[in-house]
């Protein structure tokens, strides 16, 4: 039937075993009733029959007989309603069935028509009718908060009596079906409902007779809480369907020429439906989609809960595989995704993996920031189970912060919150820390109780002078990369930033040059050993002002970490002179206790994981000079990695890349996303790669069609390679344009049917051309950017 809303009024029928309901049909705009149609208003099953031809007064106010008023009725469904001269306008017809003509208030329709056949004046036919009171009442409760869910409207008393001759009539608004008759049982307040209060009312939200529901906004779908991460990602706030795949093909864009099937929801006729927010923006779609190892668009597996259980499975067998490149990218993913969650902090993975790699640097494992981090995690409450502590904690033993030292009771303290499985080990970091705390160097007495240490046995004249060739080596250092660090730094802001950072240092290292340099000929140890432990803080920070980055970076990190470890051996060694000669006998007393460090040497295993991390550490920190070579960068990415997990490839640029060197081609810290590079190592396992090399690494991503992975080791590439790769990415580029160009057309119809919607897709278009002509050799985000695109232009397809 063609009505839109029906009216159901409950009677009670004198006489009758029950209530009665008269269900009376209303004409609603932009409803034209088929010609012939046997439209008519029904009695409930408590009501007596009808009498054939019998036309009772609700009959003849819905218009099931040839009155006049059917006509009226018809012709103000239609949209063609009467000027003010009597004259009719045959074409202003309206444009959907939810949209009422400009300043016409739903109730008006069937008033002003009962107003013509009878001859009334409209507001008088409308208190005949009840029509008018009965809008007005649901507007009101509308109004009063209760946009949602089913409303019940008390129907004046004299309204129920003109539809049925009694009081306290009850009407509600009812649910179209799809065959246009209500369906009993699903009621919802007002004219029209939206789709978003259908889905409300369906899910269950209905009201007694004598409540009303609180204002609150629906989502049009389910929203899923996915944080923010990245620095130019926004958080995934709309729940995504898991995404078939969008496959690439021979064609350049066929990444993105099969659309993603989330599911949209099918249009209903004249509801606008909200734009998922998932849509809103590139940054938003990005941050809940990425491209899988096949090069096919789907939905973000870290938007799935398992995600964080499975980056900390990870993180603990990168562990025992002492992988400290990996144990980095699960770490700094967990710590964007749900930091409360992360079993380690990526910067202290970095310190220990630094101490492992250079035993010897003095500046390795340091870091001027950590006692107060423990006093704060101690003062908040914040020390808890997981082994994030521990590692903490022995770093502070062998590394404590030389400007700030803990106080005995708190690490009596921290040893009770943070324990340790290995009784041996427990003591062993406690005594290290008591060494800290007085200002020795925990490590130099290490080395000495396991007759390690490498100034064991000499006498003072040797260690003086050993003590003046390190400060003969170190003027040197300092005046060769005094300038732009020697010439190996290219960028003009990098140079600027490391003279900068030369200025801020010189003062405090002149101090430790050569006496006929300028050097002082005696000072105090432990009052500049905080001044020294801040050489390598301060190159950070001024570096990060100054936009550092890159290649660049490394050299300049790694030119300040030297003359750090050079500053702090001279100080060392200073110390060591001043025992030699004063017989200083500081320490003396716990060097027994240190002993027990030997057991880790002879290679007897820890059960605990993290513990086990630690001894090994701990074993390579006393061998020192007899630790072995030098290990290649632990936080970097070997060619082994990559051919093992090509899709990092995907978060470097080519400048990053330095394939020189086998074992150290680029650093995790450069990789732009932690989280998607976690996500790319859990798809493709912790196996090793078979073949290592450049051509093995090519061979893979030819064979996988990857050119978008391919362009980022150009510089290693043929002719025929490179003619490929800009191939893919010019036909790519020219995919995404042309849907943006459809989207913005598109976007262009629906303004001109005024629907507002459609300059947020003239928008959008043009931000994703934006993207294409910003990044014309980011192949991976124009399969991202494409996927985008064709949901959006599905979406607005809906409406």
């Amino acid at each position: 039937m063609g009505f839109i809303s029906r009216i159901s009024v409950s009677d009670w029928i004198p006489g009758s075993d029950g209530e009665a309901e008269t269900q009376v049909d209303v004409l609603e705009p932009g409803v034209r009733l088929p010609d012939g149609s046997g439209f008519q208003g029904t009695r409930g099953p408590g009501g007596p029959p009808e009498q054939a031809g019998a036309v009772s007064a609700d009959q003849e106010f819905c218009g099931v007989t040839d009155h006049p008023l059917e006509k009226k009725t018809d012709q103000f469904a239609t949209g063609q309603f009467a000027e003010d001269s009597g004259s009719e306008s045959a074409g202003a017809e309206w444009p959907g069935a939810i949209n009422s003509p400009p300043e016409v208030e739903p109730g008006e329709i069937m008033d002003k028509a009962a107003a013509e056949c009878t001859g009334e004046e409209p507001a008088v036919a409308a208190d005949r009718l009840g029509n008018r009171q009965v809008d007005n009442a649901l507007a009101d409760q509308l109004a009063a908060g209760a946009p949602h869910g089913p409303a019940r409207v008390d129907v004046p008393e004299e309204v129920g009596g003109l539809l049925d001759g009694n009081a306290n009539k009850t009407a509600t608004h009812q649910w179209p079906d799809e065959s246009g008759s209500g369906t009993a049982g699903e009621e919802t307040p007002g004219e029209l409902a939206s789709s978003l209060d259908r889905e409300a009312h369906e899910a269950g939200a209905r009201l007694s007779p004598d409540e009303t529901a609180p204002a609150r906004e629906v989502p049009p779908t389910e929203i899923s809480s996915a944080p923010a991460y990245g620095a130019n990602q926004a958080a995934c706030s709309g729940h995504v369907e898991e995404t078939p795949a969008v496959t690439s093909g021979e064609k350049a864009m066929a990444g993105v020429n099969r659309p993603l099937e989330n599911k949209v929801d099918e249009p209903v006729s004249g509801v606008l439906r909200e734009l998922p927010s998932h849509l809103e923006s590139f940054e938003k779609f990005l941050a809940c989609h990425w491209v899988d190892l096949s090069g096919e668009v789907r939905t973000a597996p870290w938007l799935d809960a398992s995600f964080t259980r499975s980056l900390q499975r990870a993180a603990l067998t990168e562990i025992e595989r002492v992988r400290f490149n990996r144990l980095w990218i699960f770490g700094a993913a967990l710590e964007r995704l749900d930091p409360s969650r992360a079993q380690f902090d990526s910067r202290d993975v970095e310190q220990v993996a630094s101490l492992h790699a250079q035993p010897l640097n003095l500046s390795a494992g340091l870091d001027p920031k950590r006692t107060e981090k423990l006093r704060q995690a101690l003062e908040t409450d914040q020390l808890d189970e997981r082994p994030r502590w521990k590692i903490v904690l022995f770093l502070q033993a062998l590394r404590p912060s030389l400007e700030q030292y803990l106080g005995t009771p708190e690490i009596e303290t921290l040893l009770q919150r943070i324990t340790f499985e290995s009784a041996a080990m427990s003591r062993l970091v406690k005594t290290l820390l008591l060494l800290g705390a007085r200002g020795l160097s925990p490590v130099d007495h290490l080395r000495r109780a396991c007759d390690m240490s490498s100034t064991q046995g000499l006498t003072s004249q040797q260690v003086a002078a050993k003590l003046e060739d390190k400060r003969a080596e170190l003027h040197r250092d300092l005046t060769r990369v005094w300038n732009a660090g020697g010439g190996k730094i290219g960028t003009n802001h990098c140079k600027k930033a490391w003279n900068r950072f030369i200025g801020e240092v010189t003062p405090v290292l002149e101090k430790l040059y050569p006496v006929k340099r300028g050097g002082l000929r005696e000072w105090e140890p432990v009052k500049l050993r905080g001044s020294l432990a801040l050489i390598v803080t301060t190159h950070e920070e001024i570096a990060e002002e100054e936009g550092a980055r890159f290649k660049d970076r490394h050299i300049m990190d790694r030119l300040a970490l030297r003359l750090q470890d050079l500053a702090l051996q001279i100080n060392q060694l200073m110390e060591v002179w001043e025992q030699k000669n004063k017989k200083n006998p500081q320490g003396a007393v716990l060097d027994t206790s240190l002993r027990e460090a030997r057991p880790f040497i002879r290679g007897e295993r820890l059960d605990d994981p993290v513990e086990e991390l630690c001894r090994h550490v701990l074993v390579r920190v006393i061998q020192g000079e007899d630790a072995g070579e030098p290990a290649p960068d632990p936080m970097y990415l070997g060619l082994g990695d990559l051919c093992a997990c090509p899709d990092l490839l995907e978060l470097l640029s080519e400048p990053q890349i330095d394939w020189t060197d086998a074992q150290e081609v680029v650093a995790v810290t450069d990789l732009s996303d932690p989280v998607r590079a976690a996500a790319h190592l859990l798809e493709r396992g912790s196996s090793d790669a078979t073949g290592v090399s450049i051509e093995a690494l090519r061979h893979q991503l030819q064979e996988l069609r990857r050119f978008d992975l391919l362009g980022r080791m150009v510089s290693k590439l043929g002719g025929k390679d490179r003619r490929r790769i800009q191939e893919d990415v010019h036909a790519r580029g020219e995919e995404v344009t042309c849907a943006a160009d459809q989207l913005c057309s598109l976007g262009g119809q629906l303004m001109d049917l005024a629907v507002p919607s459609g300059k947020l897709f003239i928008g959008q278009g043009q931000t994703a051309r934006t993207l294409c002509e910003a990044e014309p050799g980011r192949g991976g985000d124009l399969r991202l950017i494409g996927a985008w695109l064709l949901e959006l232009q599905r979406f607005a397809d809906t409406i």
